[in-house]
């Protein structure tokens, strides 16, 4: 078994999803009890999402409800497989940038989410308007991303690797995951920029932000709640 293998619902990787589901579930269900659904249907903007990630949710819970469900993507390489998904769900791929999404009016969605995404957008001018769009696209926003802090880096699964020096952190791709110096090191390294607590807080200063535990460490964080304006 491996520890990131999305198509294993006994991954780690799928059991962490499968457990994040719980609050995104809370968040369906708070936004369903206010009433002000148009025709019964929630619309969700995933931004960088997958039809597989929605493979996992319990859409039976809510068999009252319809999911019109738009994923945001510059491609859609990463998309691992068709899924099964019930009569309610209707999941639409378009072409997009979650730092500027430009053509979508304010609040056009109930809720906004991203999972693992904000972290791989680029530098903090991007980060910063990905955030931005999360809040305005929307009336609420479930966003998940990595702990900085967390001893593993998810994505390479190299200890203590984002608190490292750069030339560290290429060092560690080469010897242990076989990267070629320099070319895809460096291009491997620049691809993800892992958060802390205080830039989440920074980001979203009036939202819920909760800790993803495994044992005594913060794996990740997960941002939620009504959306606003950030200047």
């Amino acid at each position: 078994m491996k520890l990131i293998d999305y198509t294993d619902p006994n991954s780690f990787s799928s059991k962490m999803r499968r457990r994040r589901m719980r609050g995104l579930t809370n968040l369906v269900q708070t936004i369903a009890n206010t009433g002000r659904l148009n025709d019964n249907a929630i619309k969700i903007c995933d931004i960088g999402g997958t039809a597989t990630y929605w493979g996992i949710f319990p859409f039976a819970k809510f068999p009252e409800l319809k999911f019109q469900i738009d994923l945001f993507n510059m491609n859609y390489d990463g998309d691992l497989k068709s899924v099964s998904l019930p009569s309610n769900v209707d999941i639409q791929k378009h072409i997009g940038n979650g730092c500027n999404l430009s053509g979508i009016p304010d609040n056009s969605y109930d809720l906004s989410h991203s999972n693992s995404v904000i972290e791989h957008v680029g530098n903090w001018k991007s980060i910063t308007a990905m955030a931005k769009e999360t809040l305005r696209v929307s009336t609420y926003h479930f966003l998940q991303t990595p702990n900085f802090w967390f001893p593993i880096e998810p994505h390479f699964l190299l200890p203590f690797y984002a608190g490292l020096p750069r030339p560290l952190r290429i060092r560690q791709q080469e010897l242990f995951n076989k990267r070629e110096f320099p070319d895809e090191a460096n291009a491997i390294d620049e691809s993800v920029r892992l958060l802390t607590k205080r830039e989440l807080t920074f980001l979203f200063p009036q939202s819920k932000i909760e800790r993803e535990r495994f044992f005594l460490f913060t794996k990740s964080f997960i941002v939620s709640g009504k959306s606003y304006i950030v200047g």
